[in-house]
């Protein structure tokens, strides 16, 4: 017979689980410059996280081809809270992948011929797997 297992135990068991993005974080406003020039692309961020689940560094993984919209990712992510990675249930550092999207919204068909194009920012709330901003 084996003795029943205890709850230290169990949490030592557990499989390593790396940081997440927290609910919550603001996502990247849309830099005037860039949506004035039509500018959209991803950003990949290669996040650092603290066992606290600050973002310790932030770092360009793959650029978006726009220095604009990568400062604009680099820096709103940089403020972002994270759940820390785990191991056997106690909180470590570790790095995530943060994919962060521009992308401007398309306007329906107007019904009145109009000057100006229609290119406001919305953003939506950050995933865990990527965050788009409109």
């Amino acid at each position: 017979d084996t003795p029943p297992r205890r709850p230290a135990d169990t949490e030592r068991s557990r499989p390593p689980e790396g940081p997440r993005v927290a609910a919550g974080n603001r996502p990247p406003g849309y830099p005037f410059a860039a949506r004035r020039r039509g500018l959209e692309g991803q950003v990949l961020l290669r996040v650092e996280v603290s066992r606290a689940g600050a973002a310790e560094r932030v770092t360009i993984t793959r650029s978006s081809g726009h220095g604009l919209l990568d400062d604009a990712a680099r820096r709103a992510v940089a403020e972002w809270r994270f759940l820390p990675a785990t191991v056997g249930g106690e909180a470590v550092s570790g790095a995530v992948d943060v994919p962060v999207s521009f992308r401007l919204r398309q306007p329906a068909a107007p019904s009145r011929p109009s000057k100006r194009p229609i290119t406001q920012a919305a953003s939506s709330p950050p995933s865990p797997r990527s965050t788009n901003v409109r």
